[in-house]
């Protein structure tokens, strides 16, 4: 069975964030995946987070909506 996380942002505080994204690369289950949906945040650097983190973890999918 496949897990998905759908998590939305928009002008989300950095350090709530980077503890979520952290939780979630912590987490051992491998059938998971963590889709982050881009919600028109003009904060680049949790878009930059997220796109690095993809790069670490397969997991990991980043959808900009405009």
């Amino acid at each position: 069975m496949k897990i998905s996380l759908i998590i939305p942002f928009y002008k989300v505080p950095h350090e709530i964030f980077e503890r979520c994204l952290e939780s979630l690369l912590a987490f051992q289950e491998r059938e998971a995946e963590f889709i982050f949906i881009n919600d028109g945040s003009p904060d680049a650097e949790l878009v930059e987070m997220v796109t690095q983190a993809a790069t670490r973890d397969g997991r990991v999918r980043l959808f900009e909506l405009s």
